[in-house]
C-alpha cells in the first residue's frame, strides 16, 4: 500500500474528560515487577485514613522512603508493616 502508515507507529490518540484537543499516550507493556511509589495524600486515599494519621504511623515506624525531600510509600510494604503490627 503506499501511502499508508504503519499501525503500530501511530499514535494512540487519548481526550481528556471535557477536552477536544487529544494529547499522545505512549502506551507501556504491562509489568509485574514494577510497583509504583506513592505519595502521603495517594496512600491516605488508598487506605481510607488522613494524611496526619499516615504522619502518626510513620512516627511508628511504617516503612517510608525519602525521595527528592518527599515521603513516598510503596503500598506493599506498607501493608505487609500493617499486617505485622495488626499481629502484635
Amino acid at each position: 500500500m503506499v501511502g499508508a502508515k504503519s499501525v503500530a507507529a501511530a499514535p494512540i490518540r487519548a481526550y481528556a474528560r471535557g477536552n477536544q484537543h487529544g494529547k499522545i499516550v505512549i502506551p507501556f507493556p504491562k509489568r509485574t515487577d514494577w510497583e509504583p511509589w506513592l505519595t502521603k495524600k495517594q496512600l491516605s486515599a488508598v487506605l481510607g485514613f488522613g494524611t496526619r494519621w499516615i504522619e502518626y504511623r510513620v512516627g511508628d515506624g511504617m516503612p517510608v522512603h525519602k525521595i527528592g525531600g518527599r515521603c513516598m510509600f510503596r503500598l506493599s510494604e506498607v501493608e505487609e508493616w500493617l499486617r505485622e503490627e495488626a499481629a502484635r
